[in-house]
């Protein structure tokens, strides 16, 4: 990641020209790029959100298959898009918080969990279509499909609780 370490130089020099004490110029620099950041991971978001999943919805609408209009319709992939400024974060955090080690492995846990969740949020998205999908099937219109699927989402909060990186922590 050449182009951090061009970044976080300029900025230095540039926070240095500006009369911050030599102290405080590392402490600036980092404020400037979590700021950096921040604008950068939530522009992914509005590309992810706004171009790529309102395009897969489209394709979704436009194939023969029928299974997945449902998803276009319940809008199971819009969660998808928290993915984007989430991996940016996690590349990002070891150049940005080079000077800042102790902060790093929080930042990457949470940036972890936070993937985490989210993946178990799309899942939970499809379950959703799933149990609906199978409850529009003559074969189950009498079946408690409701109470199975509420029963596999709260093993996988179970399950991602503990494998999480929160589940772990001593």
């Amino acid at each position: 990641m050449d182009w951090i370490n061009f970044l976080e130089e300029h900025t230095e020099l540039l926070i240095s020209n500006l009369g911050v004490s030599e102290h405080w110029v590392v402490y600036f620099r980092l404020l400037v790029l979590i700021i950096l950041l921040i604008i950068l991971s939530s522009l992914a978001f509005l590309i992810a959100k706004r171009v790529f999943i309102y395009y897969l919805y489209k394709v979704f609408k436009k194939s023969s298959f029928t299974w997945d209009d449902l998803f276009a319709d319940t809008r199971a992939f819009n969660k998808l898009a928290h993915i984007a400024p989430a991996v940016i974060v996690r590349l990002m955090a070891p150049a940005i918080f080079s000077d800042f080690e102790q902060i790093l492995p929080f930042v990457i846990r949470l940036t972890d969990a936070y993937l985490i969740i989210v993946s178990m949020a799309v899942f939970f998205s499809i379950l959703k279509v799933g149990e609906y999908t199978l409850s529009q099937l003559p074969v189950f219109k009498d079946k408690p499909l409701t109470s199975y699927f509420q029963l596999i989402r709260i093993l996988l909060y179970v399950v991602t609780y503990h494998f999480s990186a929160f589940g772990n922590i001593r």
